[in-house]
Order: structure tokens, then sequence, then C-alpha cells
């Protein structure tokens, strides 16, 4: 009290000390004095002298030699386990005498609490309290600097051997063999490739030296595909001339592992020229160097042929031809899948349906992403059970053909267990949007939470701002506009691109729920900013932008009678009708088709309206889309009604009569599937006013000693609430309980208090 800390300095000191008692008093004896209290509390660790004197005289002092000694050699480890430890030691591994056996050592320090905490229930993982740590670590290098090489070349050794190539390398790095460090990444580059785990890649790009990489053109192009995947170009055209004038070395004087790996390296440069093309909007350039990479391809490399045809797809997609976009991409899922890069597979299926729908085929779309998740599920062993009933798609007959007998090899590359394989959760998430676009809103929220379980590894960088997109989809079909803001407002921080073309960015999405709800000026903003005209020149890569500007115009009229508005949004609706006409986008038109209804039935001309929507449904009825003539603005039911004269007993057209005109003066209505009379009727016990509070923070970017401080509560109480959220949720993390706060629309509710 004496010192007159912030209630943020205490709450960041208990933090760093993991509560220790004794390490908060050593704090607060080193604070004494001190003008900068909270720049000593955030670099406070074990090197400060207080804390150091303590645990030498106190604990370190007062151990055996070999507790001791085995104290200090497993300190450069960030979770010790036996084997490990053993390993580290440099013990035999049938040594089981009292100082050899880790086993025994562990289970000693752990009796006597020397600040070892378990990771697990079945304490086989273990660390140490960090400020012990750093005092170790401290101890380690100023008694025995010698041996602190040989400990990390041990630990990465065994690292390696148990296929963790992270802490395989972090532990190389550590060590100061670079050399080494980079076998390992390059040895496992396939493997790193297969499972898409561009991040790690992308992290190492940062710890390798330029002189790891002078001699290894393998190692050197595998971080540029990091690079690449992480959306980070700039430095993308010098890494390639790097590569190009290493491979102009005679290949004995060069590193690598792989001789076929060597060979692709050329055609890998022309791949990555073509989707630096693709990425600075030069779609004819992009197909020329992907033809390049293929004709430097060596034989028997389906990598590259595979990337070719998604670059000229990617290209094709993005200009507006569906078509071909959609069949080059079935030839790249079919040659990925040869190759035996399932997960890269997924992400091909992820874009088929997109491009499936935009030409109207939802089935398609469906069947695509069924026929992937049983792909997924096959190469995983069974990581969940799909509904796997339609077949037949254009995706299950590239599969077969590129599968053949060789199914369980192609597949069986991709690394064994139960676990979901990475995109099995964008597969479900995707699916959702199907079951949306069918007003199925209970299947849609069943397969997002479904995604959500099993957990980030299961998804690809995107799922997490897809998922997010997709939940505010379904909450604005339930009316709850605040909640699905909130959502997209946190996709958009969490946006991660991929080389896909942006048709549907998120910002069109935020304009289309403002629109919705009736905030037309901020949707007026939206437009502003993003200089959006209803006399713009169109392409489809903003086709979306320009549907969402059609909706604020009409809802524009409806709001102020405005004829300029309605004018320039039938103009533009006639024009954008035209335009997805000739790029075969029925997607596009049916939903194009139902806003000129609309437009034309607030002009008067109830004979063009009705042709409008009779065309609409004419496309819709034989794929079940109803979702985009359910959110029909109320006014067309008129419309409807005239429709259904023409159709008596339509089973398709009753259903959008009975349920359409839930537009933005509709009023709100509870969906079947995800809630009944409030947020929190499906939870047994329901959270407090003060645990809503602080579920609300808890889905910010605030840490725990930040929302003590906005509550004006002590870390504790905080914590507290926490635990309590937890157990009435059924989580038992952060994530889990964000995510099943946006399930059960709990986040609404603590925004409005």
């Amino acid at each position: 009290n004496d010192l007159a800390l912030p209630t943020n300095a205490v709450a960041a000191l208990e933090a760093r000390t993991e509560g220790w008692v004794a390490a908060l008093q050593l704090a607060v004896l080193s604070l004494r004095g001190r003008a900068d209290a909270a720049a000593f509390i955030d670099r406070f660790t074990g090197d400060d002298r207080y804390v150091v004197d303590y645990l030498v005289e106190e604990v370190l002092d007062r151990q055996p030699e070999h507790v001791r000694r085995f104290l200090l050699d497993t300190s450069i480890l960030g979770r010790l386990t036996a084997p490990l430890c053993q390993a580290v030691q440099g013990d035999p591994a049938g040594d089981t005498s009292g100082a050899g056996s880790a086993r025994a050592m562990l289970d000693l320090l752990e009796r006597q609490n020397l600040f070892l905490i378990a990771l697990d229930e079945q304490r086989r993982w273990y660390r140490y309290h960090h400020l012990f740590a750093d005092v170790l670590q401290a101890y380690l290098t100023r008694e025995r600097p010698g041996d602190v090489t040989g400990l990390h070349h041990r630990a990465s050794r065994w690292y390696a051997e148990n296929g963790d190539i992270e802490e395989a390398v972090r532990h190389s790095l550590a060590s100061g063999d670079t050399d080494a460090a980079a076998q390992l990444i390059e040895r496992a580059l396939p493997q790193l490739k297969r499972d898409r785990r561009e991040r790690l890649l992308r992290h190492w790009v940062d710890d390798l030296p330029d002189a790891a990489v002078h001699d290894r053109p393998v190692l050197a192009i595998g971080l540029v595909g990091g690079l690449m995947a992480s959306n980070e170009f700039d430095d993308i055209e010098r890494r390639l001339r790097q590569v190009e004038k290493i491979l102009t070395r005679p290949a004995r004087d060069l590193a690598f592992l792989d001789e076929d790996a060597l060979a692709r390296v050329p055609a890998e440069v022309e791949m990555y020229r073509a989707a630096l093309a693709l990425v600075a909007g030069d779609p004819t350039s992009a197909i020329d160097r992907a033809r390049r990479a293929v004709a430097a391809a060596p034989d028997g490399d389906d990598l590259t042929p595979a990337s070719a045809a998604a670059i000229s797809g990617l290209a094709s997609w993005a200009s507006g031809d569906i078509v071909t976009g959609r069949d080059a991409y079935l030839r790249s899922a079919a040659a990925l899948t040869r190759a035996g890069h399932i997960t890269d597979v997924l992400g091909c299926a992820l874009a088929i349906a997109d491009m499936e729908l935009a030409l109207g085929r939802l089935r398609g779309a469906e069947h695509t992403l069924h026929d992937a998740l049983q792909l997924a599920e096959q190469s995983r062993g069974g990581g969940i059970t799909a509904q796997h009933t339609a077949r037949g798609s254009e995706l299950d007959t590239a599969l077969g053909s590129a599968l053949g007998s060789e199914l369980g090899t192609a597949v069986g590359t991709a690394l064994g267990g139960k676990t979901p394989l990475r995109g099995t959760a964008d597969m479900l998430v995707a699916l959702s949007r199907v079951a949306w676009h069918r007003d199925d809103l209970a299947a849609a929220a069943d397969l997002l939470r479904r995604a959500d379980d099993l957990g980030e590894p299961a998804g690809l960088p995107q799922n997490p701002y897809r998922w997010r997109v997709a939940m505010a989809r379904l909450r604005a079909a339930e009316r709850d506009w605040v909640t699905a803001l909130g959502l997209l407002e946190e996709a958009e921080r969490v946006y991660v691109g991929d080389f896909s073309p942006p048709v549907h960015p998120i910002h069109a999405s935020r304009a289309r729920v403002l629109t919705a709800s009736g905030d037309l000026a901020a949707a007026a903003v939206w437009a502003h900013d993003h200089d959006l005209k209803a006399d713009d020149d169109l392409t489809y890569l903003h086709e979306y932008e320009h549907v969402t500007l059609a909706r604020l115009l009409l809802a524009e009229h409806h709001s102020g009678c405005s004829t300029t508005a309605l004018r320039d949004a039938t103009a533009l609706l006639d024009r954008l009708l035209a335009a997805a006409d000739a790029g075969a986008r029925a997607g596009s038109v049916i939903e194009i088709e139902v806003l000129r209804s609309g437009a034309h039935q607030a002009s008067g001309n109830m004979h063009t309206a009705l042709s409008a929507l009779e065309h609409a449904v004419d496309l819709a009825e034989p794929e079940q889309w109803r979702r985009f003539l359910i959110d029909a603005d109320p006014a067309l039911h008129d419309v409807l009604t005239a429709l259904a004269a023409r159709r008596p007993g339509s089973p398709y057209v009753g259903t959008l009569l009975t349920r359409g005109g839930q537009g933005p003066s509709a009023p709100s209505r509870a969906p079947s599937s995800a809630r009944s009379t409030s947020p929190q009727s499906a939870l047994l016990d329901p959270l407090s006013d003060r645990e809503l509070d602080v579920l609300r923070l808890l889905a910010s970017d605030l840490d725990g000693p930040a929302i003590a401080r906005e509550l004006i509560v002590s870390l504790n109480t905080v914590r507290t609430h926490t635990k309590r959220i937890y157990t009435k949720l059924a989580v038992n993390n952060r994530r889990a309980a964000i995510s099943k706060a946006h399930q059960l629309g709990l986040l609404s509710r603590a925004g409005r208090r």
C-alpha cells in the first residue's frame, strides 16, 4: 500500500508472478525507491537480484547435487516430460537409478512443491514456474556455459525423433546450429506444405539468417512459400532472384536433401511469379507464367500442374468466367489428390463450392463439400462423421479418376490418427452457407457449432473470419442486428486473405446488415467511403458491392420516397442483370431479379415486377434457393400473391408466400433453431448480469488485467467470474466460451447492457 501502485500495475504484477506470494513480496522490495514502477513490472524476471538471492539461498542451494543438476539441465525446456528430460541429460534410456530416472525426479519435484506445474491430468507434461525457470537458466549460463549448446542439441534431436519439428528447430537455433535447423526445416517441408502450416514457415523466415539458405535452393523456395501464404509480397521478387542465382552454381556446390525437390525449384520460381502477377491484377501474365511453370516441371511432378491450374482458375474466376474457373479448379483438385495434398484439395473444394453458388448450383456446392469432407475423413481415419448422402458431383468424379486404386496410398500420405484434417472445419462452415440459402437455419447453426467444436487446428488460416461471417449471416436472418454487426467487426479484425478473389468483402456484408436493420445513414457512409455509385463500370469483382448498393438505394426510396434512388437502383439492377446473365451466374441472377421485382413494383410496373420474380423462382426452385426470396422487401407480398395465383398448389411458392416479407420493416422473429424465448434459455444455470459484462470483455482484445481495470475489480474477481462462465457454458477456455456465446446469442445481450 505504501507504494501506491495503480490497480493495473498490481494486476500485471500478480499475473507475472503467477500468484506466488513470496515473489510478490520480493517484487515489492525491488520496487521501493523506484520511480519507474510500471517499467520494472514489465521486465520483472528471474534476473531480479532479490528473486535470485531468494531462490538460490532458499531453494537451489538446499538441493542434493543430482537434483540441482537436473533442475539446471532441464531449465532450457518450455515443457518437461520424463523421456525428454532423460534425453536432455544424456542418460541411457534404460537407466532407472535414483539419479537417472527422470520420471522419479519429476515425481520428487512435484511432491516437494519445487515450482513444478502439471500441464495435464495424467501428469505426463510439466513446466517450471516462469520466474523459477528464469533463475535456473541464468545460473546454468553462469555456472556451466559450455553445457548449454549440448543440452539444446539433445533436446532438438529428441523432438525431431518424436515428430515435433517446431520445437526441434527452436532448440537447434538456440544451440547456435543454424545448419542443423536448416536441414530440419528442409526435411520437413513436404509435410509442412501438405498440412498447410504456413504460419510456421513464415516464422522461420525471420529466425534463419540469410547465410543459412545461401546454398539451399529447396529451403529458400520453401520459405518464399511461407511468405506468399502469409500475403507478404514485398520481398518475394528479391528472394526469387536469389534462388535463381543459387541455381546457377554447379549441383556439387549446393546443399539439398532430395534431388527431386531440387529439380522442381525452377518450376516453383515461375509459379510464384505467376501468383505475384495475379496479386498485381495481371491475369494474362499470371496464366502465361503458370504455363511456363508447367513447361519447367520435371516428370512426375503433380504439384506444379495443380498450382498452374489453380492460378488459371483464379484468373478466370476473378474476371467472372466462372465455368472456366471451376473446371480449372477441378483439374487442380485431381492433381493435388494424386500428390497426397489433401488439405489443399479441401481448399480447392471451398473455391469450387463458391463458384457453384455463383452459377446457381446449390446442390453442386453441397455435393462438392460433402465429397471433400468424406475425403478428409478417410485421410484421417474418421475424425468426424459426415452425412454423405449426396454423391455424383464433378469433384467426386475428378477425385475418383485421380485416386483410382491408389486411394489408400494417396490419402495415406497425410498423418494418421483421428484428429480431423486441417480444412475440415472450413467444409462445415461452407455447408452452413448452403443451409442458410435454403433457409434451414437449424442445420446452419448446427454446422457452425460442429465446426467450432473441432477447434483451431481443424481450420485453414481463413477459417476464423469465415466462421464469424457465417455466424453473422445466421444472426442477421434472425434479425439480431447487434450481434451480426459485432461478428462482422470481429471478422474484419481476424481477416486473413488468400489468393481467392475477394468477391464477398466483409465491409459489404456489414453494409447489408446496416441496410436491413434500417441504419441507412451508416450504410450510405459505407457507399461513400468505397466510392460506389450507380453509374460505375461493372466488374464481377465488385458485383456483390454493387448489388449491396442497389439494396441501399431501394431502402432509401422506401424510407423517403426518393424517386432518384429508385431510378438509380432500377438502372443499376438492369445492368447487373445483363452482366450476370452473360456470365451464366444464375446465383447472382436470382438475387438481382428479386431486387428488380421490388424496384419495378415500387414504380407501379406490376407486369415487369411479376416477370422478374417469376424468372427468379424458375432458377431458384430446382435448387431450392429460398433465403434471397424470403429476405425480399415486404412490399413484394403482392407480387408473390400474383405469382401464387399463376402457380396454384406450388409448395415452393406457397412457402415463399408464408415465409416472405422479412425485410427491414418486418418485426424480429425468434428462430426455430438456435433460441427460444431468450438467449439464455438453453442454459440450465443462466449467466448473471455481471458475468455477462465479463463475457462481453472476454470477447474483446483485452487481457485479464485490462478487464479488471475496465470493471474496476481485482484480477482474482475476474478469474472467479470467468471460471463460473466456463462452467455454465460447459467450456474450458476463452476461445470456446466466446464461440459458445455467439452460438447462443449471449453477446448481443451483454452488449446492450
